[in-house]
């Protein structure tokens, strides 16, 4: 089975991975077809049996030296991500936040109304789309505030990220 790994802080500050090495740790891990997309901690491999981010954690931070959180996705869940994306009108820079588990259903609620528009969020299952105002327009609602809001850590990508990923790699 394929999956997407998506890795929470890689490549900001002195955290620094070099996506060779980073694909090296997961060939290592014994999973087939890595590949990496673009410099941002995203990783796409196959799997016969399920992978336990807990594992690809340790297993990143006993080779690297720093922690990063892993938030593990099946191939059809990442299509299904594209597909659930509220805003797809040209121009539309949306945000995808990948979370660590479902949320309860009064904090999602609740972080959807803290939204101040013209920015728009909206909570999916166990993601959270945010639909930004404007390219180089500085945003109110930041990753933080997904983070306290829901009680759980998250990783941010664009969605224009998870769509190359899954043109590129999960496609068949």
């Amino acid at each position: 089975m394929r999956y997407v790994a998506f890795l929470r802080a890689i490549n900001v500050s002195n955290r620094r991975v070099k996506m060779d090495v980073l694909r090296g740790l997961y060939v290592e891990a014994g999973f087939d077809n890595v590949a990496t997309y673009i410099a941002t901690g995203n990783v796409i491999f196959d799997s016969h049996s399920p992978p336990l981010a807990d594992d690809l954690e340790e297993h990143f931070r006993s080779r690297i030296g720093f922690s990063s959180q892993v938030f593990l996705r099946t191939a059809d869940e990442v299509r299904a991500v594209v597909v659930a994306n509220p805003w797809t009108h040209d121009g539309a820079l949306v945000d995808v936040s990948f979370l660590e588990r479902l949320p309860e259903e009064s904090d999602s609620r609740a972080l959807e109304k803290s939204v101040i528009p013209p920015e728009s969020l909206v909570v999916d299952g166990s993601e959270v789309f945010f639909l930004r105002e404007g390219k180089g327009i500085p945003t109110v609602h930041k990753e933080s505030s997904t983070v306290s809001g829901l009680s759980m850590q998250t990783t941010r990508r664009g969605i224009a990220t998870i769509e190359q990923i899954t043109v590129r790699f999960l496609t068949s």
